[in-house]
């Protein structure tokens, strides 16, 4: 199989508390067959800068010198390389992405999108000529138009990166309700605030982090715990629970997603990087 190598960059300090970080993502050569891989769920937007050939993310292809931004995710996309693979790969946090495109983030709900819609004609433009660039140079200039698009009355509400907080020490072990009543929101302003500013509604997010806690649970060492004992220390309603859940969200049982896994290259990366 085509090997491909992997970068991680941090942001710089002014971006970092809006930005995870940047994954430079290139293949040593042609690929040959084809390289398919798993893109974990995200509860931030990411934004793909392609300067290589063509690549299928979750259904949407994305052509050279394209710009795309993809909403939050629930579930494991596929990942497909079909040639060169030279990819700059923005994580933005949650939340973090809505300084940046000045719209509400439930516009963007349904797969990936041209950047070209939400950014100045000049951004996108000045993004093509990074194509000479040597891939670990181009960092700092997307650096630069992302400071230039900042716009801080655009900042997520102190509730919602509350309520963010909250749920990710919990590990999505707590219901809608519960996140509601500990920002001070009804059920119903809370998934407003969350749709308009994150992007996916506080269900969804709650779903993903609890996910996320089982995946590390069985990474670790799945032949330590029992399925059932997982559930409950995930807070499943009961073994069938989790597993509906994740066959819901990676398309495998628990055990069949521990052995793709551990024999999985690509995009395998990124889930060790998320945090």
């Amino acid at each position: 199989m085509q090997r491909l190598a992997f970068n991680f960059v941090q942001p710089a300090a002014q971006l970092a508390p809006f930005i995870h970080g940047f994954h430079v993502i290139t293949s040593e050569g042609r690929v040959v067959n084809g390289i398919a891989g798993t893109h974990p769920p995200n509860v931030g937007l990411q934004m793909t800068l392609n300067f290589g050939a063509q690549v299928m993310i979750a259904g949407h292809m994305v052509e050279p010198l394209t710009a795309v931004i993809s909403s939050p995710t629930e579930r494991f996309d596929r990942v497909q390389a079909f040639s060169h693979v030279d990819l700059l790969n923005v994580a933005f946090r949650p939340a973090g992405a809505r300084l940046f495109l000045h719209v509400p983030l439930d516009h963007l709900n349904n797969g990936s999108h041209d950047m070209r819609d939400f950014w100045p004609r000049w951004s996108i433009e000045a993004l093509f000529d990074l194509a000479g660039l040597h891939p670990m140079r181009r960092t700092p200039r997307v650096e630069a138009l992302l400071l230039a698009q900042m716009k801080g009355c655009f900042a997520a509400s102190s509730q919602v990166q509350h309520a963010m907080s909250i749920a990710g020490n919990q590990a999505g072990q707590l219901t809608v309700e519960q996140l509601a009543d500990a920002v001070s929101l009804s059920r119903s302003q809370l998934f407003r605030v969350f749709k308009t500013q994150v992007g996916i509604s506080p269900k969804a997010y709650l779903r993903v982090y609890r996910l996320k806690h089982v995946v590390n649970i069985l990474q670790q060492n799945i032949r330590a715990h029992s399925l059932a004992a997982v559930a409950n220390d995930a807070g499943y309603f009961d073994q069938s629970h989790l597993i509906r859940e994740f066959v819901h969200s990676t398309g495998l049982t628990p055990l069949q997603f521990v052995a793709r896994e551990q024999r999985a290259t690509f995009i395998q990366y990124l889930l060790d990087q998320e945090e």
